[in-house]
């Protein structure tokens, strides 16, 4: 049993590379041809004209069943680009080449029915399928439509209805059959199947819209707290850039206070010198030294805190010293407290508070 079943796979798989090499040598022959005919299609060898006709009338054949599907789709082709455009047009809409008149269809040997595609002996002039008239091949009539009402088969003379033989040729008349479904009756049917998905569609679309609505109504009602928003900020605008010049102010006097106090520290420093090189006792030297000490304690508190800096009793935002609001809030800020000043009995000069000897004329001072 296994050897029928191993034979009879051998047997399929031979015959199908049997199946492609046939159809190879198909191809090769085809190919053959092509090249054959498209070099000697105007000058064959003996033997061969007959094959090579054929082949001219059969391409003849797809072109005009070619146009005649293109013309029942309603379209014509551009001979130039080949775009699809809509049929009657005069131009074509994708390179701009200027398309001419339909013409016959002619095959050399028959013209085929613009109407119903049958294929005609030339010269005939009027379908023997449909009666239509056929376009004469000098290209002087125009290519007409199907005429009204009955036709004669034979000769196209039109026939009353009811007349059962045509009185000009004397052949039967034909009954009536259904009309074949045109193009164009497809295309409706099609659109009638479609219009209940479109009101489907339209229905969702209309549920759709009052939720659509009602989203619109709450960013309506949003919009004026945003501008309100908007309002409240630029009001606060001016209020900080007067709080900013305030601060631009205030800067020039800190530094000139920093300025005159290290003005004033060489001449402390000279006094304190020149009376440690007197002679005295040791408790003056250690005066003067507490003199210094309490010179540059002097110095560093009655330095502005500009460097120390404050922070807001509101919204605790680390600020620069010296301002008077705060730039995070706005909040008005405590103006810090001037140090006391002592004025020297001797010459009259303002002093730090906290020394015991003046800066100026060396005199010791109260406490």
């Amino acid at each position: 049993m296994a050897f029928f079943d191993e034979n009879g796979r051998r047997t399929r798989e031979i015959n199908a590379e049997l199946e492609r090499q046939c159809a190879e040598l198909e191809g090769a022959f085809s190919a053959l041809g092509k090249a054959y005919y498209s070099k000697h299609a105007n000058d064959p060898e003996d033997g061969f004209g007959e094959h090579l006709a054929a082949i001219t009338a059969a391409e003849k054949r797809v072109e005009v069943y070619t146009e005649l599907s293109a013309r029942a789709r309603g379209v014509a082709v551009c001979s130039k680009c080949g775009a699809e455009i809509a049929l009657g047009s005069a131009f074509c809409n994708v390179c701009g080449n200027k398309i001419e008149a339909p013409k016959p269809l002619f095959d050399g040997v028959n013209i085929y029915c613009e109407v119903c595609a049958t294929p005609m002996p030339a010269g005939q002039k009027f379908c023997t399928s449909c009666g239509a008239t056929l376009p004469s091949l000098d290209g002087d009539a125009p290519v007409a439509a199907a005429p009204e009402g009955r036709l004669c088969a034979n000769c196209g003379a039109p026939l009353a209805d009811g007349q059962k033989f045509c009185t000009v040729c004397g052949a039967k008349a034909e009954e009536e059959k259904e009309a074949p479904v045109t193009a164009a009756e497809e295309i409706a049917e099609e659109v009638a199947e479609e219009i209940p998905a479109a009101e489907e569609i339209a229905e969702e679309v209309a549920e759709e819209i009052p939720a659509a609505e009602e989203i619109a109504e709450e960013i309506a009602e949003e919009i004026p707290a945003a501008e309100e928003i908007v309002e409240k900020v630029a009001e606060e605008i001016p209020a900080a850039e007067e709080i900013a010049e305030e601060i631009a102010e205030e800067i020039p006097a800190a530094e000139e206070t920093v300025e005159k106090v290290a003005e004033e520290m060489p001449a402390a420093e000279e006094i304190a010198e020149a009376v440690a090189e007197t002679p005295a006792s040791e408790g003056i030297k250690e005066t003067v030294a507490e003199v210094k000490e309490e010179a540059k304690a002097a110095v560093e508190d009655y330095a502005p805190a500009a460097s120390q800096g404050s922070v807001c009793p509101k919204c605790g935002k680390q600020l620069p010293a010296g301002i008077k609001f705060c730039t995070g809030c706005g909040t008005p800020l405590a103006a810090p407290a001037a140090p006391a000043e002592k004025i020297c009995p001797n010459c009259g000069k303002q002093l730090p508070a906290g020394i015991k000897f003046c800066t100026g004329c060396g005199t010791k001072l109260g406490i």
